[in-house]
């Protein structure tokens, strides 16, 4: 009777840290909608107190945002986005004074208190610069503001594919949800980066600062994809729970 008392106590251990394991340590979830790929919907579990996590999205050229980048300022239990193609540009903004690529949503429940920086890398094929004669140094990612109008974030060049250029660019206000990806002439870049020059530069300040701090503790992460450190916790319950199982197989054979 003991034995099988033993046993189903390393069972039961052993089921808790499997399933405890995914929560704590971390663990991202990416569901892109199938038919159309138009939306996609991300969750991200476990990121510590200052770690730097990034999720891949998709590598399809039919959606434009490939990762997520995300610095935490304090630990997050969950952190939840959806982003979303949209046909049209958002009711009630004014027009953007530029060549519009693509209008998004980027909707995520995660406050400038929760983070230190957010950022996305996007990617635009080639075909649209050579069809529209755009300048790949002056695309941007652009947010609606406060006023209706279109805030313009400082965006840069990442990587260059045989198929896409891939940009990157820091979520500066996370209030809104309306976003575009679109070439900006300089004289409208030239009057409207100065409304947000200081928290752009504090981003890249604090993006220098917490990568120096936690470079050991930075993780680049597929979706659907578990951490080390979750797979070592799946790794010792699963060792837990075959001992509780040994034990009652073999008390069993004894009883016979």
């Amino acid at each position: 009777m003991k034995w099988i008392s033993y046993g189903f106590i390393y069972l039961i251990i052993g089921i808790i840290i499997i399933n405890v394991s995914s929560v704590a340590f971390g663990q991202e979830v990416v569901e892109l909608s199938e038919e159309e790929e138009d939306k996609a919907m991300i969750s991200i579990t476990g990121i510590s107190n200052g770690t730097i996590r990034t999720v891949e999205i998709t590598d399809s050229l039919d959606f434009p945002v490939k990762s997520i980048e995300i610095s935490a300022k304090q630990s997050i239990v969950l952190a939840a986005f959806s982003i979303e193609i949209m046909d049209s540009d958002p009711i009630g903004v004014e027009e953007v004074k530029g060549v519009v690529y693509q209008y998004l949503t980027i909707e995520t429940g995660l406050s400038i208190d929760d983070v230190s920086y957010i950022k996305i890398y996007f990617g635009i094929p080639h075909s649209w610069f050579s069809t529209n004669d755009i300048n790949k140094t002056l695309v941007r990612l652009i947010s609606t503001s406060s006023e209706g109008d279109w805030d313009i974030i400082l965006t840069e060049i990442s990587e260059e594919t045989a198929d896409e250029i891939i940009f990157s660019a820091p979520l500066v206000n996370l209030d809104t949800n309306n976003y575009a990806l679109a070439e900006i002439p300089p004289w409208v870049a030239t009057t409207t980066l100065t409304q947000i020059a200081t928290k752009t530069t504090t981003l890249t300040t604090d993006t220098a600062t917490v990568t120096n701090t936690v470079a050991a503790n930075t993780e680049t992460v597929t979706s659907v994809v578990q951490g080390t450190s979750t797979l070592v916790y799946l790794a010792i319950g699963g060792a837990v729970a075959a001992v509780g199982i040994l034990l009652l197989v073999s008390r069993s054979r004894k009883r016979k």
